[in-house]
């Protein structure tokens, strides 16, 4: 009996995530962002853009709206982060510095820009001068909805929704 459980709620977060991507409506349809199609993917391909998080969703499964403004701005060579985070610390985190670990800039970075199909586009960015971060993987869609998984060294991965915004 314990193994059904066990089993069960392991796969529980699975389901919650691949329920609220579903759910998103990050796929090609409306348009969402005030900006055109055009400007969407004029900002992506020139890698001057803002996403805007709504929504986030932990490894464990557990969902947050995010009413304030929290967001990464790519501006070709600066790539400025602010984001909450919800999560667990593994062993060599930097949990006593009380710093969040999603809120810093960085200059050294790689970004990798995949288009798929349907207006949507894939991109990789891995920053060169923060450890805690592995990499930021974007999907975008020229409706302007959003999504990003982050991978972390010493922390659990985390997901968030929402917006892209060509910077004016």
């Amino acid at each position: 009996m314990k193994k059904i459980f066990g089993n069960v709620f392991l796969f529980v977060p699975l389901i919650a995530l691949f329920v609220s991507i579903v759910q998103s409506g990050c796929s090609p349809g409306k348009q969402i962002s005030n900006a055109t199609k055009e400007e969407i993917v004029q900002s992506i391909n020139n890698s001057r853009w803002i996403f805007t998080a709504n929504f986030a969703t932990t490894q464990t499964g557990q969902s947050r709206n995010i009413t304030d403004v929290y967001e990464v701005k790519c501006s070709k060579d600066t790539l400025i982060i602010s984001l909450p985070y919800y999560g667990e610390a593994y062993a060599g985190a930097d949990v006593l510095s009380n710093k969040n670990p999603l809120g810093f800039q960085s200059t050294n970075f790689t970004l990798l820009k995949d288009q798929k199909k349907d207006g949507e586009w894939l991109v990789t960015i891995k920053p060169k001068d923060n450890s805690e971060v592995q990499s930021f993987i974007f999907s975008f869609f020229d409706n302007g909805a959003a999504q990003l998984a982050i991978i972390m060294t010493h922390r659990s991965s985390i997901n968030y929704k929402g917006i892209i915004s060509p910077v004016k």
